[in-house]
């Protein structure tokens, strides 16, 4: 917990730092008295760290001591996630080794299936291989599998000379491909005797098909679980970050893995 996220600045007078790290402990005590109401066989150690740059410093603290992350979001729209900056998606994009869990506002969070992303890369691997790691015996996974039908905008003209079924059959074999991811993803659930069900989504945008998804199962999931494909800041504007978006725009917690 750092002071500045209260606006408490630290300073060169002796007295008023003092102050800001009282306050910063209290919050601290307050984050473990909440941990240990719900989880009183768990060791929590509070710190209180002053920073000049929360981001940054943020990012290189957990890497060198955690496994995982795990903050909230103050819900920034698009415009004050320009001018002011985002710190979980600052965190999204730097983190490099250890997972990350964005909690949105929300009042209460249940113990229900997690929904895993899959798209058969090396990230979605990296993600259900840490989701093993999180299971209960009694937990339950969902995997979800969205393929593009692709080629939308030459669908309404046919008469420029695209061939009569061409989009059906690519949406097809993409709706293949995704079906081998799920099962693909069964056999490693498999392996850790958690059963896994899965569903096949076709979508003109991935990164939105999944917000739909969750729209359209608002109260089915306890948290997504993702991977990130590490994209450099230029691929992030160029081809958008599925992840990224995915956080801002969803209701559910979501884990990101690197």
């Amino acid at each position: 917990i750092n002071a500045e996220y209260m606006g408490f600045k630290p300073s060169k007078n002796i007295a008023k730092t003092t102050e800001t790290l009282q306050k910063a402990d209290d919050l601290c005590l307050q984050a473990v008295r909440a941990i240990k109401n719900q989880c009183p066989n768990v060791h929590v150690t509070p710190a209180a760290r002053p920073t000049a740059e929360v981001r940054d410093d943020l990012v290189e603290f957990c890497e060198d001591e955690f496994d995982m992350l795990v903050m909230g979001t103050r819900g920034l729209g698009v415009f004050q996630r320009a001018l002011l900056g985002s710190v979980s998606t600052h965190v999204i994009n730097h983190i490099k080794r250890i997972a990350v869990c964005i909690v949105p506002q929300q009042e209460t969070v249940e113990r229900k299936p997690f929904l895993i992303c899959t798209d058969g890369s090396d990230a979605s691997t990296r993600a259900a291989n840490f989701l093993t790691l999180l299971l209960k015996p009694e937990d339950k996974v969902h995997a979800v599998s969205m393929y593009e039908r692709g080629l939308s905008f030459a669908e309404p003209h046919m008469e420029l000379g695209f061939p009569t079924g061409m989009f059906e059959q690519h949406a097809e074999l993409q709706k293949e491909k995704a079906e081998e991811r799920i099962q693909t993803l069964a056999r490693l659930f498999e392996t850790k005797q958690q059963p896994l069900t899965g569903s096949v989504v076709e979508t003109f945008d991935v990164k939105e098909g999944i917000i739909d998804y969750l729209k359209e199962h608002p109260t089915n999931y306890m948290a997504v679980v993702m991977g990130s494909r590490g994209l450099s800041s230029v691929a992030r504007i160029c081809l958008g970050s599925c992840s990224n978006y995915v956080v801002h725009n969803s209701h559910l917690p979501i884990i990101i893995t690197h």
